[in-house]
């Protein structure tokens, strides 16, 4: 009999969430996941955080 190891790397993208702070988005999305998915994330585990003023989208919305 052998024994192996591997890594696994699973991707989710598209978090989008409603925050005050990227500290308060990377809290939110920590909660999500374990409450969701019942999986523990670390912070060095979120990567390319993207920022959008919800202001302006709303009034584009509203335009059109």
């Amino acid at each position: 009999m052998k024994e192996f190891t591997s890594t696994v790397t699973i991707t989710f993208d598209l978090n989008n969430l409603e925050a005050e702070s990227k500290e308060d988005y990377i809290a939110k999305l920590k909660e999500q996941y374990q409450e969701h998915y019942n999986i523990s994330i670390m912070t060095e585990e979120i990567s390319d955080i993207k920022e959008y003023n919800l202001e302006a989208t709303e009034w584009v919305k509203l335009i059109f």
